[in-house]
């Protein structure tokens, strides 16, 4: 059977080209069957018919945002809790133990997010779930960036430790610099 070239809008009814429904794979022929033209007139319309149903969306979700920046220690607890089965006292009385600093370089976190100090990350085994402590953002990263495998982490230290005792690799360049080779491109005699 042959593909037809034309096909009717089932709302409009007019029939128009193929290419002036828009595409769709479950559609035959892999096209809709309202034209282009009327399905962006009904989503105009189901935008103006449902403002009121949207608007109440975004005042609530507006309280929402309010209410969380008036209450920072909240949210903290609440994210805590959903992620590590903590509270916000437990985090605390980690901190107090760890002196308020990370758990692996010993220094307090530096890192931001929007301007503000962010508080040290809630370390914990990904296959036991079990929690280890607190880490700065680097030292989290660094964990995750190795895999949290030993293996790996020991021939990086012995790596860093071979490198330490050994001097810096002596890198040898082509005997022309860039700026060299460009000369004689020019035309320009070297000296």
């Amino acid at each position: 059977m042959k593909k037809p070239e034309t096909r009717t809008c089932k709302k409009c009814g007019l029939t128009k080209p193929l290419e002036d429904f828009g595409t769709s794979p479950r559609s035959k022929y892999g096209r809709r069957y309202t034209c282009k033209r009327c399905a962006m007139d009904r989503q105009t319309e189901l935008r103006h018919r449902d403002n009121d149903k949207w608007q109440k969306y975004l005042d609530k979700e507006a309280e929402r945002k309010r209410v969380k920046r008036s209450n920072p220690e909240y949210n903290k607890n609440q994210t805590l809790v959903r992620d590590f089965g903590i509270t916000l006292d437990e985090y605390k009385k980690m901190l107090l133990e760890q002196n308020g600093v990370c758990a692996i370089c010993g220094n307090p976190e530096t890192a931001t997010y929007k301007g503000r100090l962010t508080h040290l990350c809630v370390d914990h085994n990904h296959k036991t779930l079990h929690l280890r402590g607190l880490l700065c953002a680097d030292c989290n990263r660094g964990l995750g960036m190795f895999w949290e495998d030993i293996d790996v982490l020991e021939k990086a230290i012995k790596y860093l430790r071979y490198w330490e005792k050994n001097g810096t690799r002596k890198v040898t360049y082509k005997s022309q610099s860039s700026t060299a080779k460009a000369k004689k491109r020019n035309g320009k005699k070297l000296k």
